[in-house]
């Protein structure tokens, strides 16, 4: 299974935020393009403990994403980076 970036369906484009998503296999994959100083934190209010509760997989392409877990830690990831984060973060780009 193979895509290029235009090739994965555009879910939603606002305010310089773009998804794109796909399913492959039984995984569904996005492509996500924040501008920096976005902050995640709106969109999980409602949530349990207002964070989301899914983990991520990815690789940051520039710029760079913070999160943070319930217990305060923060991590950062940056260009080049690839990550992990389980469930119950929030999160911002720089």
């Amino acid at each position: 299974m193979h895509f290029t970036y235009k090739d994965i369906p555009l879910e939603m484009e606002l305010d310089g935020i773009e998804t794109r998503g796909v399913e492959c296999g039984d995984i569904y994959t996005r492509h996500i393009r924040l501008p920096a100083g976005v902050d995640f934190t709106p969109l999980f209010v409602g949530l349990p403990d207002d964070r989301c509760q899914c983990p991520h997989w990815g690789h940051v392409f520039e710029g760079s994403i913070t999160v943070r877990y319930a217990d305060g830690r923060e991590e950062t990831s940056r260009a080049g980076d690839f990550y992990y984060w389980p469930a119950d973060h929030t999160g911002w780009t720089a």
